[in-house]
C-alpha cells in the first residue's frame, strides 16, 4: 500500500510544530533563567553595598568615639538615586550596655545596624558591633 501525499505532509507539518514547540519552551526557559540570575546578581550586589556601608559606619562610630569620647547616635538615610540601587538603606548607629556572661559586669559597645529597604518591607539587614574597653 502506498501512503498518500496528503497524509505525508500532515505527519510532517506535525514535527515541525513540536519541534516549534520544543524551541520555544527551550527559549523560554533560558529567558527566565537569565532574569532569575540578573536579579540575584542585583540582590548580591546590594548585599555587598551594604556591607561596606556598615563597615565605613562602625568605623566612623570608632573614629568619633576615639576623638571625642562618646558614640555618635546618628541615623543616615541613602536614597536610592544617591546609590545607584533600586533600594533606599539606612544606617542607625547606637551605643549600647551589654552583660558581660562571665562575670555578670556591664560593657559598652557601639552597634551600628545597616538596613536595605523597599518601601517599607526590609530586604536585608546587617548589624555590626565593638566593643568599647573602659579604662
Amino acid at each position: 500500500m502506498k501512503q498518500r501525499p496528503d497524509s505525508r505532509r500532515g505527519a510532517i507539518l506535525v514535527i515541525v510544530l513540536a519541534c516549534i514547540v520544543l524551541t520555544a519552551g527551550v527559549i523560554g526557559n533560558l529567558v527566565r533563567q537569565t532574569v532569575l540570575t540578573h536579579q540575584q546578581s542585583k540582590l548580591e550586589f546590594a548585599h555587598s553595598q551594604l556591607n561596606v556601608l556598615a563597615d565605613d559606619a562602625l568605623a566612623y562610630a570608632i573614629q568619633k568615639h576615639a576623638q571625642s569620647g562618646t558614640v555618635p547616635k546618628e541615623t543616615w538615610t541613602i536614597s536610592r538615586e544617591e546609590w545607584d540601587l533600586n533600594y533606599e538603606g539606612r544606617v542607625e548607629i547606637s551605643s549600647m550596655n551589654q552583660t558581660v556572661a562571665d562575670d555578670s559586669t556591664a560593657e559598652s559597645i557601639i552597634q551600628v545596624q545597616a538596613l536595605l529597604f523597599e518601601g517599607e518591607e526590609v530586604i536585608q539587614q546587617l548589624t555590626r558591633s565593638y566593643p568599647l574597653t573602659t579604662p
